[in-house]
């Protein structure tokens, strides 16, 4: 399953995550794959692609981020996948 994530940041925490973030590279855990990583040139907001088959892993990784930083994190479906889905409707 492919979850988008975003992140609203604040400057209260920014310091600290800056010094977290240089100091882990702010990966997953194994058993999530990173599609991609976005920072909005503000630093206010920023999103994430990530896929896993087990979503705890998920709250895993966000909750090693949660004093610093609010999520909303979606699972999510591309395309083809919505179609089908699509295909079943009776319109």
């Amino acid at each position: 399953m492919k979850y988008m994530i975003s992140f609203s940041l604040t400057a209260s925490t920014f310091k600290e995550r800056v010094r977290r973030f240089l100091a882990t590279g702010g990966g997953p855990p194994n058993g999530v794959t990173m599609h991609g990583r976005w920072h909005s040139i503000d630093g206010a907001k920023g999103y994430v692609l990530a896929s896993t088959d087990d979503p705890k892993l998920m709250l895993k990784w966000v909750g090693e981020w949660a004093d610093l930083i609010e999520f909303e994190t979606l699972p999510v479906l591309e395309d083809e996948d919505a179609a089908a889905v699509m295909k079943t409707f009776q319109i």
